[in-house]
């Protein structure tokens, strides 16, 4: 009996290491993109969806190595495209792929069918997971071939939540854009310009100095007039001119630039690098309603309320510091005297009789990381800046101040034609 056992085992040897060479082969093969080794372990009886012993079929491994040969090569002989792995995860090939950001490979993988809404075993679609991974070209070819953007996990998040959760604003906005409404620019009501004589022909605005002694506020302050002043808190009436750097209109931001020596420096204020917290305390300082609440700066906080605006716009931080016309372009600061945002817009409110907007608690400010990636676009960045500490308000009130400052702009076309 003894002796007929081995003589199977024996006879079985040659199989298993026929086997065991294929696996390897093939796997070789994939990895290392041999099309040619991939075809001989394939000719000799290997199954083209055999997953290993990580639960990963080959149309996956190949994925996950970015050898596009040898997954043309797998999706011609027939590989199963929305095959699973068995693993924690349950990911297709597609999926995969999203994750890495390997357009070529997601396109190829569509083109010959595979299907793009199948989800991880925690929901996750592959549109969720190239949000995640910030892989806006991905993101964009997924939507243009129809992946939706209302699927939700496990957790109850969208592609669009989890691009804004993890401050992949490129691609937050690319979804965004993709809705069913797009709405130019935030859905909101901006606080309009204010000024003693506002009719067209003059606006005000606050702003705020910055790296190279840039001075940043919103475009809709500055937008259609074309003579532009700046004021100084400690420096008294006096208006500095000031043109234009550069402008983004779809964000509602712009950067300005003063023509000429002024007397004293005021340091730039530190840009944060990180998003503040829902909760965090945020307050600002600004020139709201000049005309009526004076000429000296006005300070207002609250906290952040959330880290997206109307329809989750990923570019918004919404806040509870009230903010009136004016206000406009001033920064929202945490209390390490960092901005976090530009302070540009609110939901419609009532007015009083006066032209005072009554307080509210839903306001908004533009996320500073936009800032930050539109000041790579203008020359000689050296300046003085202040440093983040962290202190009081009160405390930081008197550092930060000087650094603000009152924009005014004119058309002075406009002007003219009224007064002829």
């Amino acid at each position: 009996m003894k002796s007929k056992i081995f003589l199977l085992i024996i006879l079985a040897l040659p199989l298993f290491f026929l086997s065991g060479c294929n696996s390897l082969r093939l796997k070789y093969a994939i990895v290392h993109g041999d099309v040619s080794m991939l075809n001989h372990a394939l000719n000799n009886g290997k199954d083209i969806n055999e997953k290993d012993f990580n639960g990963r079929h080959p149309l996956f491994v190949a994925t996950m190595a970015g050898e596009i040969e040898i997954v043309r090569s797998l999706i011609e002989r027939g590989a199963d495209l929305d095959l699973k792995t068995d693993d924690i995860y349950g990911q297709t090939a597609l999926m995969n792929a999203a994750a890495l950001g390997r357009t070529d490979i997601v396109q190829l993988l569509i083109e010959s069918g595979a299907k793009l809404d199948i989800e991880t075993n925690k929901g996750l679609t592959a549109l969720m997971l190239a949000s995640a991974f910030g892989h806006s070209e991905t993101a964009s070819i997924l939507l243009k071939k129809g992946a939706r953007i209302d699927i939700k996990n496990i957790e109850g998040k969208t592609a669009l939540d989890i691009a804004v959760l993890n401050n992949r604003y490129t691609v937050a906005e690319i979804i965004r854009s993709a809705g069913p409404e797009k709405q130019y620019p935030f859905d909101i009501m901006p606080t309009p310009p204010s000024g003693p004589s506002f009719s067209g022909t003059k606006s005000t605005g606050t702003g705020w100095i910055t790296e190279g002694g840039y001075i940043v506020t919103n475009h809709h302050v500055i937008e259609g007039h074309n003579k532009i002043r700046v004021r100084f808190f400690n420096f008294g009436d006096k208006e500095y001119p000031a043109e234009v750097v550069i402008n983004d209109e779809i964000n509602d931001l712009s950067i300005l630039k003063i023509n000429n020596q002024i007397e004293v420096k005021p340091k730039g204020l530190p840009i944060a690098t990180k998003l503040p917290r829902i909760g965090a305390e945020v307050f600002t300082v600004g020139y709201p309603k000049s005309d009526v609440m004076g000429l000296n700066p006005k300070v207002t906080n609250g906290i952040v309320s959330a880290l997206s605006g109307i329809k989750d716009d990923p570019r918004v931080i919404q806040t509870t510091v009230a903010i009136q016309s004016g206000n406009s372009g001033g920064p929202l600061l945490n209390l390490k005297g960092e901005v976090v945002g530009v302070t540009m817009a609110s939901l419609r409110t009532k007015v009083t009789d006066k032209g005072i907007d009554v307080p509210q608690g839903v306001n908004y400010a533009i996320k500073s990381a936009y800032v930050s990636a539109l000041l790579t676009s203008v020359p000689e960045r050296s300046h003085p800046m202040g440093q983040a500490r962290s202190a009081t308000l009160e405390e930081l009130i008197p550092i930060v101040q000087d650094s603000i400052v009152q924009v005014t702009a004119i058309n002075n076309s406009l002007s003219n034609e009224k007064s002829q």
